[in-house]
């Protein structure tokens, strides 16, 4: 840019108004410092308005970035108003929105100063003259399609004008030296049923849906009726604003719970913006197809394809799954990083590693593109077989010293193992997939109390496969599994005696799996059980599979103890924690040690059970609690402690038990019923049903660290806490995140594969543990761990 030309000017010379630099002439009175007007009221961002109040304390240049319709742009004006009174010459708002040409960002800037050339030399060096000894607040909004210009001019007009202070909006950062960011989020939202109406008011993104649905439709009012498809309604739509007001336009014809239900189409349902707004936010497609055009060809094919992933990705995950011969591998780092950039994705955590995630509106836009491309089908198997691989990958490490690091992974997948299994159900020919990988899941799926949603799973899968496929005995035996832990013995020995029927003998791995299952279905008649789960172990040695050959030997322990064979189970239990000890898996030995007290409390040494008991408490406190490690082990200890005639701490652990069982969908019966019912009944006989009753209240109302600090007696309180560093099991933590994420008690039944019931039921149990009395607020935990890092 030139230096200021010589000057040729008059100054405006009216009250008020400081002389003109050399170079400009002021037009127009008072059109300097004009804002744009507020026609709507605006609705909350506090906190990012104190966050930017800071950031401008400490730079000249602060750019607002996030996706399209997030309130950039109100804000930034917001600002413009509140901070640029602090500012001797005030504050200018440039909308550079409808500039199509680079070359005229200068002339915008000076029309928005009430500038005019009246000299040869360029209106750049008008406005720069100008700002030159002013202290201004500028805003710069919708710079994203003109960033080249856009960070040329601004970058002089820092260097020339000491004074003036920048704040930009853009989709993607400028990239400049000194630039500080502020990344504006989506509105908050509550949990889609979220309580009484009077409750919804602490959530922004509610507060704007009802202003602008009152505007459009003055009789509508938030009832105990339609709260919980308003809480839903805002959830669904991310609490993005622009979203929120284009679907409260809709309230004239459609009810809260109406537009909801039509969200599975929401770029064709948000269409009726005001026509005062501008092109890009008439309709919610207009605004995403902006920022699409914004993206390169090649981010948007990455665009595209990350749009099969649900509920987030690694970059890993990326890699494998959105590189082919027009996008090679090493080129998706710096796509992804683009479309962070861009706003297109956000990001999430550092341990284990960064996650990102597409808003809703922006995936559902993807994955029209990507099906329009016709390579959707090829992206969706390329998922599928990345997740497929994962599943195996981590049963093949399953037993070992990694396991809790591979079940936290599967975790952290689930949604994405959950689409790959339906797409491989959904596509002809690919049923088969689906049978393996449940196979691969099986341990996870039962460590975590998905019994219910692995036999749903399963049931589809074989359905939609041929009767002849070579998957099927497998799949009809892992089913069987999960059938049995949900106490339904009679349908997992039919499953087991048509998959052994299938097999014929064939897989002599499939023989001892079916076997061992058996030996633990016949639990009650420790005969046959020993002989099951003895051929299982005789089988699973032969073949060298140390992992296949433990759960038999749980059985043929507790059997051997049952018939009065104590030397048998005793050695049964040496070989079974010998196994997981060589393979330094965590599972498998606090098995053994659950079984070790099965065998010693009921008629061994009760020294050795208790002993026994409390070692594996601690070695399931030193992992993330597994829901169903922690269920055997206060269940243990509660028998060791019955037995030594301490009742009301036994009475204390079979509730903390009993609500880690229910998490599970498990009846402890299912575990050891001899045990079991000797113990607890012997507990309620020494304390009476109600005292019996109070000590099982209190331990139904600990959460995790509660429990354990409780049985290994370091603490002598056993009042719960009303909230704890991690005080849901991790079945309850799940359950609580799907709650934030607006899902009714019947949406968490479907996804989860379990009764509406059932889910109400961890609902409530949730909000005992967290000493919350209200389900709006368990969101707002939600929020909070997250936010934290917890």
């Amino acid at each position: 840019m030139s230096e200021p030309i010589a000057p040729q000017v008059r100054a405006d010379r009216r009250p008020g108004f400081p002389p003109a630099f050399p170079g400009a002439a002021e037009t127009g009175g008072g059109r300097r410092g004009q804002l744009p007007a507020e026609l709507t009221s605006y609705v909350g961002r506090r906190r990012e308005q104190a966050e930017l109040r800071e950031l401008l304390h400490h730079a000249r240049l602060v750019t607002l970035t996030g996706p399209a319709g997030v309130g950039k742009s109100r804000l930034a004006a917001r600002a413009a108003g509140q901070l640029g009174q602090g500012c001797a010459d005030g504050a200018v708002f440039v909308g550079l929105a409808e500039l199509s040409d680079p070359d005229r960002v200068p002339d915008l800037v000076a029309g928005s100063l009430g500038l005019r050339n009246l000299g040869g030399g360029s209106i750049c060096d008008v406005v720069l003259h100008h700002l030159r000894d002013r202290q201004t607040f500028i805003v710069l909004d919708n710079c994203e399609h003109l960033l080249p210009d856009c960070t040329e001019f601004i970058g002089t007009l820092l260097e020339r004008c000491g004074r003036a202070v920048v704040l930009a909006t853009s989709r993607q950062s400028l990239g400049m030296v000194g630039e500080r960011i502020l990344q504006v989020a989506p509105l908050p939202v509550p949990a889609a049923d979220g309580g009484r109406p009077e409750e919804l008011e602490q959530y922004d993104g509610v507060r704007l849906f009802v202003d602008r649905a009152t505007a459009v439709c003055s009789s509508f009012q938030v009832t105990r009726e339609n709260c919980a498809d308003v809480a839903r309604l805002c959830r669904s739509l991310d609490g993005l604003p622009l979203a929120l007001e284009l679907a409260a336009a809709r309230v004239r014809v459609l009810s809260p719970g109406q537009i909801a239900d039509r969200l599975t189409n929401r770029l064709g349902l948000l269409t009726k913006g005001p026509r005062s707004a501008a092109e890009r936010h008439r309709t919610l497609r207009a605004a995403v197809e902006w920022s699409y055009d914004l993206c390169s060809p090649a981010e948007q094919l990455m665009w595209q394809r990350l749009s099969v992933f649900a509920d987030g990705f690694d970059l890993e995950a990326a890699e494998h799954v959105c590189a082919d011969a027009r996008t090679p591998e090493s080129a998706v780092i710096d796509l992804v990083d683009g479309l962070l950039d861009k706003s297109i994705l956000a990001s999430a955590g550092q341990k284990p590693g960064v996650r990102y995630r597409m808003l809703a509106t922006l995936q559902e836009y993807g994955r029209e593109r990507l099906a329009g491309s016709g390579d959707l089908a090829r992206v969706a198997r390329a998922h599928r077989d990345w997740f497929a691989a994962l599943a195996t990958a981590a049963d093949e490490r399953w037993v070992s010293r990694a396991q809790s690091e591979w079940a936290a992974r599967l975790y952290r997948d689930l949604a994405n193992l959950r689409t790959a299994l339906e797409w491989s159900i959904g596509t002809p020919g690919e049923a088969g997939a689906a049978m393996r990988m449940m196979r691969r899941l099986g341990d996870f799926w039962a460590m975590q109390g998905f019994n219910a949603e692995g036999r749903t799973w399963l049931n589809r899968a074989v359905a939609a496969a041929p009767a002849d496929h070579p998957d099927r005995a497998w799949a009809l035996a892992t089913n069987a599994s999960f059938t049995f832990w949900m106490t339904d013995l009679t349908g997992a020995l039919k499953l087991l005696d048509e998959a052994d029927a299938l097999n014929g003998g064939a897989d002599e791995l499939l023989t001892g799996y079916i076997a061992g299952l058996r030996g633990l279905a016949h639990r009650r008649d420790p005969r046959r059980s020993a002989v099951f789960a003895q051929e299982a172990v005789d089988i699973f040695r032969e073949h060298g599979e140390a992992r296949g050959e433990m759960h038999p030997l749980f059985a043929l322990a507790i059997a051997r103890a049952y018939l009065g064979d104590l030397a048998g189970a005793r050695a049964a239990l040496r070989r079974m924690t010998a196994l997981s000890e060589a393979a330094g898996d965590v599972l498998f030995r606090n098995m053994a040690r659950f079984a070790v007290v099965a065998v010693e409390v009921t008629g061994g040494d009760v020294d050795v059970a208790s002993r026994t008991a409390r070692e594996a408490l601690a070695a399931s406190a030193s992992t993330r609690f597994h829901c169903l490690d922690l269920a055997y082990c206060l269940e243990a200890l509660a028998w060791t402690e019955s037995r030594r005639g301490e009742h009301h701490r036994a009475a204390t652990l079979f509730g903390a038990s009993a609500e880690r069982w229910k998490d599970l969908g498990i009846e402890p019966e299912q575990v050891s019923a001899r045990a079991h019912q000797m113990f607890s009944a012997a507990t309620e006989d020494s304390l009476g049903a109600e005292g019996f009753a109070a000590g099982f209240a209190t331990g139904g109302r600990m959460s995790d660290d509660e429990a354990v600090a409780y049985g290994l007696e370091t603490t002598g309180a056993a009042t719960p806490r009303a909230v704890s560093y991690d005080p849901l099991s991790e079945r309850q933590w799940e359950i609580a995140q799907l709650v934030a994420e607006g899902l009714t008690n019947r949406d968490i039944a479907a996804k989860l594969f379990i009764s509406p019931r059932t889910a109400e039921g961890h609902v409530q149990r949730i909000l005992t543990r967290l000493g919350l009395g209200k389900r709006t607020q368990i969101a707002v935990w939600v929020t909070r761990c997250r936010n934290s890092g917890v």
